[in-house]
């Protein structure tokens, strides 16, 4: 959103001031939702909705200012295609099968070691089918479609794949974080929520 409304030369400060509030926020949210299970806001055992009722007020005051106030210049749109043909030229399978695979295979995920063993039939179907259909996705964007979700010039250059794979492992470690860190302070340091 700020590359549209800034100039080049300010995308940079501005990117720097939107991290900066970005961070606060993420900082003071977790503080504020260890305060509303500490003092069970919303009822004992529920004070951790709170944190969640009052992010999504944020969302949804969010959502109406981009409504009223964000109004972007229409998209290029060099060969004057209409919104139907668009919707038509849109690679279906491929959708199809990235949400497919991803669905099945989270699927599979959630039900290992809860409430199934992970060598059961219950697991490894959705893992297997899941991860089955990610392959396919993979081949029919690399090599059944010209113009599928995944743009191919992405991935002539090395620095790309790079990329990709800074975040993946960027993502593990965040990820990691929020999951286990809270608990590993839980059980070894402190029963505070705020602390």
């Amino acid at each position: 959103l700020a590359n549209e409304l800034v100039p080049k030369n300010q995308r940079p400060k501005i990117q720097a001031l939107i991290g900066i509030f970005a961070g606060f926020a993420n900082c003071t949210g977790v503080i504020i939702a260890g305060a509303f299970i500490k003092h069970s806001v919303g009822g004992t055992e529920n004070g951790w909705r709170g944190a969640f009722y009052l992010g999504a007020g944020f969302f949804a005051v969010t959502f109406v200012a981009l409504l009223v106030f964000y109004h972007p210049s229409a998209r290029p749109n060099p060969e004057n295609l209409s919104l139907s043909s668009k919707i038509r030229h849109m690679d279906w399978f491929g959708i199809f099968l990235v949400a497919a695979g991803l669905t099945i295979f989270l699927v599979g995920l959630e039900y290992g070691a809860n409430p199934y063993k992970w060598s059961s039939a219950r697991v490894l179907a959705p893992l297997i089918i899941g991860g089955a259909c990610l392959v396919a996705f993979g081949v029919w964007e690399a090599f059944g479609t010209k113009t599928g979700l995944l743009a191919h010039g992405f991935f002539v250059h090395p620095n790309y794949a790079i990329v990709l794979l800074l975040n993946f492992v960027g993502g593990m470690v965040l990820f990691g974080g929020q999951a286990f860190l809270p608990q590993e302070i839980i059980y070894l340091f402190t029963q505070d929520a705020v602390l």
